[in-house]
């Protein structure tokens, strides 16, 4: 059993999914959601999502789906930039 949960914690280390790296991921999540929330806003709004990219782009090479996650999240984006072309 420790053999397997070692496999999976160096997989985690491969994606940039434990220690420092995942603590600076978590940070900059956490600090731009809290800016979301407290202030609102499209830019505030495209810079959680950059944020939860750094982990999808993580993640996609090891979970199956992922990658239709990170499509639907990229077509939101898409939805944002459309909607701020025709509000200006």
């Amino acid at each position: 059993m420790l053999d397997a949960e070692r496999g999976r914690t160096d997989e985690l280390e491969a994606l940039g999914l434990v220690g420092n790296e995942l603590e600076m991921k978590l940070a900059g999540f956490t600090n731009a959601f809290e800016r979301f929330v407290m202030l609102g806003g499209v830019r505030a709004l495209k810079k959680v999502l950059r944020w939860i990219n750094l982990f999808l782009g993580s993640l996609a090479s090891a979970v199956p789906g992922v990658d239709a996650l990170k499509e639907v999240k990229e077509a939101v984006e898409i939805g944002i930039d459309e909607a701020e072309e025709v509000s200006f």
